[in-house]
């Protein structure tokens, strides 16, 4: 279900909460805005495909054209994702809800993200009883994920967000995006919430053990490079969904 309550308090908090100021990405594995956009620059140079965007919704303490991080159509495959939905013994498919193209190089417009209206109404299929969603197996097993890399100001480390869509463009439930993520994760790192920059909803992973996992990591390394640390960060991400193949950035670190 959509997590809300702790979002609120977040947010709340995220108005007064100073921003994260000096280099203490050794100390305690977090990062500054600053640090943030040097590692995103940095992964775009190592591999072109993730882009900067444009928000709905700005982060004033970013630059209006590196709002978010942003990697397209990665491809994961697993059994049959056209979904059928059969309640009251009538069956409706879904149709005319493709996603429209996100692009990058321009500023995004509400209308350009305005498509989560669908997975929320999945979700709300997926949890009464008098329906049932089930695979057409005459179609495609391929399944495709936006992968978004946002700010969290209050947690002071990147977030991830995906969205996941069929080859139709037809987005994915929240149970069926969950089969795609490693399960021991499930119940407490994962949960469906509101993208923070545009209208969409998606998966998360919860940013709360990032930094203390990153720190860990980041000691063991000789001479890190701070503009590294996104590039560290998918390959920790990627642990947590395995069956998306995006970590194809080779770094000596």
């Amino acid at each position: 279900m959509i997590n809300t309550t702790f979002e609120i308090f977040k947010k709340t908090a995220e108005i007064v909460k100073p921003l994260a100021t000096g280099d203490n990405i050794k100390k305690n594995g977090e990062l500054t805005i600053d640090q943030f956009v040097q590692a995103g620059d940095k992964l775009n140079k190592l591999n072109p495909n993730w882009c900067w965007c444009s928000a709905i919704t700005k982060n004033k303490y970013l630059p209006d054209n590196k709002q978010f991080l942003l990697l397209r159509n990665v491809n994961c495959h697993t059994n049959s994702n056209n979904l059928n939905i059969i309640n009251d013994d009538e069956k409706i498919i879904i149709e005319n809800n493709n996603l429209k193209e996100l692009n990058c190089d321009n500023i995004v417009s509400e209308d350009d993200c305005n498509i989560d209206m669908d997975l929320e109404h999945l979700l709300e299929l997926e949890e009464d009883d008098n329906c049932l969603i089930i695979s057409d197996t005459k179609q495609t097993d391929e399944r495709f994920y936006d992968i978004y890399i946002v700010y969290d100001m209050y947690f002071n480390t990147p977030r991830v967000y995906l969205f996941g869509y069929n080859h139709n463009g037809h987005p994915l439930t929240y149970t069926r995006m969950l089969d795609d993520v490693q399960q021991e994760y499930v119940s407490n790192t994962l949960t469906l919430e509101k993208h923070p920059h545009i209208d969409l909803t998606c998966l998360s992973l919860h940013p709360c053990k990032h930094s203390i996992t990153m720190k860990n990591l980041i000691n063991n390394i000789d001479n890190f490079q701070n503009n590294l640390y996104l590039v560290l960060f998918i390959k920790i991400i990627s642990s947590l969904i395995p069956k998306l193949n995006y970590d194809n950035i080779l770094v000596d670190f």
